[in-house]
């Protein structure tokens, strides 16, 4: 298998003993072709499973800014280590697709930080929690996370001297998708990790509800926990008491943009939670067996519950075009008709919490 030194030579060096063959004369800066690596560095799919000789690498990669290692063989973190010590101005890494299941040995890497690191990709690399944890303590400025397809069936984001969560505040987007997560619970322990979290990925994830008190059936403390109760703050209520704490948005106040889309979300009471989270302008939420299964609604219908629902709009009327305006009170109205047309009766409060919006 070739050194990530070997499939560089591969992929940029260039033969010079061609340059003898032209027919004009060329001018060639002094800087050597084999010194012109680009800022931009994709070595994917090359089968590099180590870095080779680091004082070559060191000359020839000072300059690399983001780097693409995905679908390789590494699987030693020492080599990972020490591609990041080679290129100190690296601020985007992608090791998708790479066997990074062995621990991190903390006693050997516990002396360097990469602050200028800010996008790290690890999706389909089954690293574990331990590892991810101490990840984000030395790169401390990481902005963009991907752990999508790593297997994750819980969440384990608690330090382990202070027994408690840990707080990663740089931390603003998530791919967390293709996870056999089936708790919102687990999911809230991301948002109080990530406290400033903006952009939550969460597509293709077996999650069966939003409700952080529901545990899916094969879990065995299921029996008592699925009371799927709905809550709806009250104007009265402190926003310190215990139910808001608990509630399914109390992890994500500054969320602007979540993808709920192949879930197994199958009930408005989950929609009417969506509705509560403070700053989501963005959703992204089909697939979902509420609205396929059984097609009790058309595209059209569907576009327009889901408008009527959440109060996505900013706050002061002269912010919003007309057109948007009265499109909102269209769909509303269309949205009160259907729900009246369905008879449900253990849905009065969503469409008196709807008007209320609206009003």
């Amino acid at each position: 298998m070739p050194s990530l030194l070997e499939a560089l030579d591969a992929k940029y060096a260039l033969n010079l003993d061609s340059f003898d063959q032209l027919p004009v004369s060329i001018y060639v800066p002094r800087k050597g072709p084999r010194n012109c690596i680009p800022s931009l560095l994709v070595l994917n799919d090359c089968d590099i499973d180590s870095t080779g000789a680091e004082h070559e690498l060191t000359v020839k990669c000072q300059g690399v800014a983001e780097l693409d290692l995905a679908q390789n063989s590494l699987s030693h973190w020492d080599e990972i280590f020490t591609i990041l010590k080679i290129m100190p101005g690296l601020n985007f890494l992608n090791l998708s697709f790479n066997d990074l299941s062995a621990d991190i040995s903390i006693e050997k890497n516990n002396c360097n930080t990469y602050p200028c690191l800010k996008n790290l990709i690890l999706n389909a690399t089954h690293i574990s929690w331990k590892s991810v944890k101490f990840l984000l303590k030395i790169c401390p400025n990481v902005e963009e996370l991907h752990l999508s397809l790593n297997d994750f069936t819980h969440v384990d984001l608690i330090d382990e001297k202070t027994d408690e969560s840990i707080v990663v505040e740089s931390v603003k987007k998530l791919h967390f998708t293709g996870n056999p997560i089936t708790s919102w619970k687990e999911i809230m322990k991301l948002g109080r990790a990530f406290s400033n979290l903006e952009y939550l990925v969460l597509a293709d994830s077996p999650l069966c509800s939003l409700d952080p008190f529901f545990s899916p059936p094969s879990s065995p403390d299921a029996t008592q926990t699925n009371s799927s109760s709905l809550y709806v703050r009250s104007e009265s209520e402190s926003e310190s008491s215990e139910s808001v704490s608990q509630s399914a948005h109390s992890s994500f106040r500054f969320l602007k943009f979540l993808n709920l889309n192949n879930t197994l979300l199958d009930t408005w009471d989950d929609v009417e939670r969506l509705s509560q989270f403070p700053a989501l302008k963005w959703l992204r939420i089909i697939g979902c067996p509420l609205f396929e299964l059984p097609r009790e609604y058309t595209e059209h219908e569907r576009r327009q519950l889901l408008i009527a629902t959440f109060p996505m709009l900013p706050h002061s009327m002269e912010e919003v075009p007309y057109l948007v305006l009265r499109e909102k009170m269209l769909r509303e109205l269309s949205f009160g008709i259907i729900w009246a047309d369905l008879r449900v009766i253990d849905r009065k409060d969503i469409l008196i919490s709807s008007r209320s919006t609206a009003s």
